[in-house]
């Protein structure tokens, strides 16, 4: 993304399934610092895309089908209630 080199430092985030690299809290985060030139990130197509069409990030190769399935986003005080951590222990179980 950001038209960085093929050999720019990985930007990660919790959901990615390869971390190295600078690590930042989630994918939206990662797909900033890229385009601030900070690397490139391995994110999710859906929360790429008005990046990409606006032209504020670019991809770089083809995109690639995920193992993971599922995508979980909330405000963080969501996060702490019951019901979204165990749909999250449900899903990683």
């Amino acid at each position: 993304m950001a038209g960085a080199a093929s050999d720019a430092p990985r930007i990660a985030h919790p959901g990615d399934p390869e971390a190295p690299g600078l690590t930042v809290a989630d994918a939206g985060l990662a797909i900033d610092a890229a385009a601030a030139g900070l690397g490139v990130a391995r994110v999710p197509m859906t929360l790429a895309a008005a990046d990409l069409a606006a032209g504020r990030v670019t991809q770089l190769g083809d995109a690639e089908a995920s193992a993971r399935a599922y995508w979980l986003m909330a405000p963080t005080p969501q996060w702490r209630q019951a019901k979204v951590r165990a749909m999250v222990e449900f899903l990683l179980g």
